[in-house]
């Protein structure tokens, strides 16, 4: 893969490595050859090369030669000023026809970003110690071709991708499929035996209609991260366009939704079904002498320890282990039930300041009690209801709860069995911070169900969040195929954000709003009162208070 430029590229020294005293001195005329060899320090004479070839993740190859000479030079590679690697030219290339090419493993991996943003440097060294920087050649560094030669209806796509030669290394690539930018296929090559061969299942059917129209696209990640799209097949094209029309069209879609039926009755249950149930950790009540020694850990700050003990005893209810509870706080049970303590207060602080009362509440993607367990043991509500699409959950709670609790498991679908107008206070804690295409059709069944001018207390992923985001949040957001080319330590490139787990289950999705976003779009809904950030550990609160429903007269 190696392609150099020409031997007349002319390298510029450095000034800083110039003389002892630091100043530039112009190059002398040029001499007689006899005179050149009398010269003790040889300045005027000029290094050629450059580094023409880039081997993730640490290699890099590349020419240099000092003109009139034949000795080797150093060659050192430098990240933002500091060394990383060494090396010295003297290997046999075949342009220029001497040996003048030189390899460096550099001691840490890099990459082709930081290669393109000149954070990395590389330079020749003479014998007299005169530094000279040689330019990195970056467009054919990394060269990738493939294409997608094969469809399998309604959900397989099969193609080769590889770099420009054998030389290079081998792979296997990441790879992804688009439609409308929106990611709907995962897979890596070296499949069946190949190296370049690759089939990727999507997660939804498509037809014959979506490849020809170019709304589908697929990428090719490479070793250094690098994004680069595959081409079509036009073979492929023409053949699906010459053996289908517009009868061919319907009827193939009637197909893909007799499939995506078969496929979610089948694979995909509307609801999570992972986990088991296991017995509770401990009872509320012995959680005392952990509270009496350690403290509220920086919860519920308004309250004195003696005042939290006394709410403690109020609580009869058992704890969940942390595999019952989403792992909130690991296995620091204390911590759990304080946290939802914390929040329960600042939900009611805050219902407080909007409605004269509240009767019935519900706690939307509630799990095993975290919170809602605090509106039963600390308030007068009369109804606590809650819900959860994980089935676990709700069996937990069914079996370790009174029965007073009206705990029952929800789809990923917007629905949820109550009347217009039921609840003064729907609570969501960290529950559309995982929902995407669904996000609209939520807020309108919340809102459906909310009474007018009730409060919904609902918790998102902003920018603040964002720029606060724990390490555990960034190494899982990294494996998404989204993450590709995005600086998960830079600031919120987008307003709208959505990272789906490689497996695309809907629980698997991360998802953040900017604070502009939800005051644009979700006030179609309602009124946005109030944004906190940092109102839920690392999340923002946002309170949303339900508009008065106004009926449209129709036209006489």
């Amino acid at each position: 893969m190696a392609v150099h430029l020409p031997l007349a590229t002319r390298v510029t020294r450095s000034v800083e490595e110039d003389a002892p005293t630091g100043r530039h001195r112009r190059a002398q005329p040029r001499l007689e050859n006899n005179k050149r060899e009398q010269q003790p320090e040889p300045a005027d004479l000029q290094v050629f090369g450059c580094v023409d070839t880039f081997t993730p993740p640490n290699l890099l190859r590349g020419w240099a030669l000092q003109e009139g000479r034949s000795d080797p030079l150093n060659i050192e590679v430098l990240m933002d000023g500091r060394p990383i690697g060494v090396g010295q030219s003297g290997e046999m290339r075949p342009k220029p026809t001497e040996n003048c090419g030189f390899t460096v493993a550099v001691s840490e991996p890099i990459t082709m970003s930081q290669i393109r943003s000149h954070s990395i440097s590389v330079r020749a060294i003479t014998n007299h110690g005169y530094a000279y920087q040689l330019p990195i050649w970056q467009n054919p560094l990394l060269r990738v071709f493939g294409v997608v030669d094969s469809f399998q209806p309604p959900d397989v796509l099969g193609g080769w991708v590889r770099y420009e030669n054998d030389d290079s290394p081998a792979g296997p690539f990441d790879l992804k499929v688009l439609l409308d930018d929106r990611v709907i296929g995962t897979g890596q090559s070296g499949q069946n035996g190949s190296q370049r061969r690759f089939s990727i299942t999507l997660f939804e059917p498509i037809t014959a209609e979506f490849i020809c129209s170019r709304a589908l696209r697929v990428y090719a990640i490479d070793c250094a991260g690098e994004t680069h799209e595959l081409q079509i097949w036009a073979q492929l094209q023409q053949q699906l366009s010459a053996e289908s029309n517009v009868e061919d069209w319907s009827a193939q879609l009637a197909e893909v939704r007799k499939f995506v039926r078969r496929k979610l009755v089948a694979t995909h249950k509307p609801y999570r079904t992972d986990g088991i149930i296991l017995p509770p950790t401990c009872n509320a009540s012995e959680l005392r002498p952990v509270i009496e020694q350690v403290g509220l850990s920086g919860f519920v700050r308004h309250l004195s320890v003696p005042k939290v003990l006394a709410l403690l005893d109020r609580d009869k209810l058992p704890i969940p282990q942390a595999a019952n509870r989403e792992n909130y706080y690991g296995g620091r049970d204390a911590g759990y039930w304080l946290s939802g303590l914390d929040d329960y207060f600042k939900v009611k602080t805050c219902w407080e300041k909007y409605l004269p009362s509240v009767k019935r509440i519900l706690d939307f993607g509630g799990s095993t009690g975290r919170v809602f367990r605090h509106f039963y043991c600390q308030s007068e509500i009369a109804e606590v209801h809650a819900c959860d699409s994980k089935k676990v959950n709700v069996e937990w709670c069914k079996k370790y709860l009174p029965p007073d609790f009206r705990v029952f498991l929800n789809s990923f679908y917007p629905g949820l069995p109550f009347p217009d107008g039921c609840f003064e206070v729907i609570t969501a804690f960290s529950v559309f911070t995982h929902i995407d295409e669904f996000e609209d059709g939520w807020l309108l069944e919340l809102s459906r169900i909310l009474k007018p001018k009730g409060i919904a207390y609902l918790t998102i992923a902003d920018e603040d969040a964002w720029a606060a985001m724990p390490q555990h949040l960034i190494t899982t957001l990294r494996s998404s195929p989204s993450a590709t080319g995005i600086d998960l330590h830079g600031p919120m490139p987008c307003d709208r954000m959505v990272f789906p787990a490689g497996d695309h289950a809907p629980f698997g999705i991360n998802v953040f709003h900017r604070q502009d976003y939800i005051r644009r779009f979700w006030s179609r809904y309602f009124h946005v009162e109030e944004v906190i950030p940092q109102g839920h550990h690392f999340q923002t609160v946002v309170v949303l208070r339900n508009q008065q429903r106004r009926r449209r007269r129709r036209a006489a």
